[in-house]
């Protein structure tokens, strides 16, 4: 007799695929906001700014107190300024740089301090709003993450205020991220001269690239126009189809991803990003990112968790893969498992993160249920746009009815109509669920632009 393979919950949809049509939602950018306080402290922002102009996920500004001409060729550059009174010449001055700052503060997506120095930070503590970083820093949207690499002296940072200070951004301000600090001391006499010491660079580097393929995922995602989908279960599913067959199918989905979660054969070529070795195999941490991306895609949720507890001491960061494949497979179980046992690597999934990709990109309500009824996230259900917007583009009416049932959200009849003409294949559906939602085409132009709820 033949025997057929078992299929775990993973197998979510066979897919016929279509690219999407609009360009434009590829092209979202990781807005990052570098900041540099200290009259001789630009050079790691330079040097941080050159290495990151040419990539095409970001788009960067700077503040910083000492502007080099360097850096104002590459990217906008503000001047950190004092705010005070009598600082300036002018109170529109002052204005100016205080609606540059709330400008700022919207447009960021991350800020890295590349440093901030012990005043710097001693004020962000107090919340001193007398310069223009204050400024951004005390209007700050707390959903979004800092990265502060302390810059002081040696003395400075063994001193206690120091690790009172750090402590209490660890404790209480959880979007900081302090990582290894820049410090320096002084060699030489009469004329001594300031010695730097920081191996942090790629460590922010890592961080901000793997922010911008973060905040990427899904806008690549080719669109299922039509799906077979299988319920949201525990138990294995028994194919009733040959792996020959299976293969047959697969190849013609495209989906190699698929394939190889459910250990089927497939002619496919290996996509990109996948590899089969890691770029540097004598960097531990990079053989681990490509070891558990591995693990994650053809694993079952207990190997995937036993990997992420055999972790090297250095890993703090989930790849961005390794995100998309949790919930495209909606990997519950290791969802529960981060949140639990590695609130550090959980972050990751923090913010808008987690609804807007499991309702835009990736649709699995199972996920929605998770994020609905999760402890991290009970106080704080951020989503964006994108998730009923793209949703509705998309054909996701299972998720589009999920929102409506589970969770008030916000929209707007001009971004919903913008989002049907855009859409894949048979927009029927969609459009009959909003109509029959309270979606009104025939609004005038003040209505059409108004934020209503589902």
């Amino acid at each position: 007799m033949a025997s057929y393979p078992k299929f775990s919950h993973r197998m979510t949809s066979i897919r016929s695929s279509t690219s999407l049509s609009d360009p434009s939602s590829l092209k979202r950018k990781l807005h990052l906001l570098v900041v540099a306080s200290g009259p001789r402290d630009t050079s790691w922002a330079l040097t941080l700014v050159v290495r990151l102009s040419k990539n095409p996920q970001i788009e960067a500004r700077a503040i910083v107190d000492d502007v080099v001409p360097r850096l104002t060729q590459t990217i906008i550059v503000m001047q950190n300024q004092s705010l005070a009174p009598g600082q300036t010449d002018h109170a529109d001055d002052v204005e100016f740089y205080r609606q540059q700052a709330f400008e700022l503060v919207k447009w960021a997506d991350l800020m890295v301090c590349v440093p901030l120095d012990s005043d710097g930070i001693s004020k962000m503590l107090a919340g001193a709003a007398d310069t223009f970083l204050g400024e951004v820093l005390r209007g700050w949207d707390v959903t979004k993450n800092i990265i502060l690499v302390p810059g002081m002296s040696t003395q400075m940072w063994s001193n206690p205020l120091t690790k009172r200070q750090l402590s209490k951004l660890h404790r209480k301000w959880n979007w900081i991220r302090v990582v290894t600090p820049i410090t320096w001391h002084y060699e030489g006499e009469p004329n001594a001269k300031r010695v730097p010491n920081w191996n942090g660079f790629n460590e922010v580097l890592t961080i901000i690239k793997n922010q911008a393929e973060l905040l990427g995922l899904g806008r690549d995602v080719e669109i299922a126009t039509g799906m077979a989908l299988i319920g949201d279960i525990d138990a294995n599913v028994q194919s009733k189809l040959p792996p020959e067959i299976w293969t047959i199918i697969l190849d013609y989905t495209g989906d190699w991803e698929l394939a190889k979660a459910l250990g089927i054969y497939t002619n496919l070529p290996m996509p990109p990003p996948w590899t089969h070795h890691p770029r540097e195999p004598h960097n531990e941490l990079q053989v681990y990112d490509h070891d558990l991306e591995w693990t994650v895609l053809t694993g079952d949720s207990a190997a995937i968790c036993k990997k992420i507890s055999q972790s090297p001491p250095g890993f703090r960061d989930l790849p961005a893969q390794v995100v998309r494949l949790v919930i495209r497979f909606a990997l519950i179980d290791v969802l529960a498992y981060l949140e639990a046992n590695r609130p550090d690597l959980f972050k990751a999934f923090d913010g808008p993160t987690l609804p807007t990709k499991a309702s835009a990109y990736y649709p699995r309500t199972d996920v929605l249920d998770y994020w609905k009824q999760s402890a991290w996230f009970r106080e704080n259900h951020i989503y964006d746009a994108e998730a009923v917007d793209i949703a509705s583009k998309n054909g996701h009416v299972r998720i589009l009815d999920w929102w409506w049932r589970k969770q008030s959200v916000e929209f707007r009849t001009c971004n919903i109509e913008e989002a049907l003409e855009d859409s894949i294949g048979d927009q029927n559906k969609v459009r009959r669920w909003w109509a029959q939602n309270g979606l009104n085409l025939g609004l005038r132009n003040e209505e059409w632009m108004k934020t209503r709820y589902l």
